[in-house]
């Protein structure tokens, strides 16, 4: 999920995605989505060919956190001093990231700073940090979902931390950063997915990939099937489902502009320039 504001730019955004689904309302999406056991199997498979890194880790000295992590624990009514905020430095960039954990989550810090490190570095780059919540009600009375994106920031709640989810919700940072800049200018779209030069790859398919009618979050889902199609069945050949030819152009699209923006779906490579900078260190 991506999170939005309530701006003219996101109004805009949501008059274009309604175009686009009304063009799409008449095509089917795969189901099964992967295969007959869903998201099951899927992140199995993912985890069996992203091993997990080595990293070197060490926690913000007591009442200091990043801004976001501040701003967002605020607002779903958590206790500022029950988050941590910890660097971490991974062996395929020098520059560390940040994971700030509430000290109820489900899953250790061990656990999250490993499942971090499984992300190809080309897409875990667009991230500067990783926000993990218990199962939280916002100010509003929200209840949380699994995760939301903003930028270059990813909140993932409970125990919703798996691969595909890290995947899919970097996949929004990427639509909005690196792969919409790999577009001719002038460039006046606010994500890839919402161009005209991706949107003509999904119009010459007999399918979707998702079930949301979303050109937003349908670009994120394919986001894990191209890592998924690269590391899991190479060389590529989409046989996550058996009706993948229903969105070849579609995996052809993101794979095109992946490679365009620096191979990024690869599990190779160290971080480049793309890589996010730092949220500002703020006391509690």
């Amino acid at each position: 999920m991506r999170f939005h504001l309530p701006t003219i730019t996101s109004l805009l955004l949501v008059s274009h995605v309604s175009a686009w689904v009304t063009d799409m309302d008449d095509k089917p999406f795969i189901d099964p989505f992967y295969d007959k056991d869903g998201g099951l199997r899927l992140e199995a498979a993912l985890r069996a060919n992203l091993p997990e890194k080595a990293y070197s880790s060490s926690h913000w000295s007591s009442g200091w956190l990043p801004d976001i992590c501040r701003d967002i624990a605020s607002d779903w009514n958590h206790n500022l001093w029950d988050i941590d905020a910890i660097n971490v430095t991974y062996p395929d960039c020098s520059t560390p990231w940040v994971l700030c954990r509430h000290k109820a989550h489900p899953r250790s810090e061990q656990e999250l700073l490993g499942l971090i490190s499984r992300i190809p570095v080309r897409l875990r780059q667009s991230i500067a940090t990783f926000i993990a919540l218990p199962h939280s009600f916002s100010r509003n009375g929200d209840e949380s979902g699994a995760a939301g994106t903003a930028g270059s920031f990813t909140t993932v709640w409970d125990d919703y931390w798996q691969v595909q989810v890290l995947l899919h919700e970097i996949g929004h940072s990427v639509d909005s950063g690196v792969m919409l800049a790999q577009l001719p200018k002038p460039n006046n779209n606010f994500d890839l997915s919402l161009s005209d030069p991706f949107q003509a790859y999904i119009l010459q398919d007999k399918a979707l990939n998702s079930n949301t009618h979303s050109m937003v979050e349908g670009f994120a889902d394919l986001v894990v099937l191209a890592v998924y199609d690269l590391h899991v069945n190479p060389p590529v050949g989409y046989k996550f489902n058996p009706s993948w030819r229903d969105i070849q152009h579609a995996m052809e699209g993101i794979h095109y502009y992946g490679s365009l923006a620096g191979d990024i779906f690869r599990n190779n490579g160290r971080c480049n320039s793309w890589k996010a900078g730092p949220h500002t260190p703020v006391r509690i």
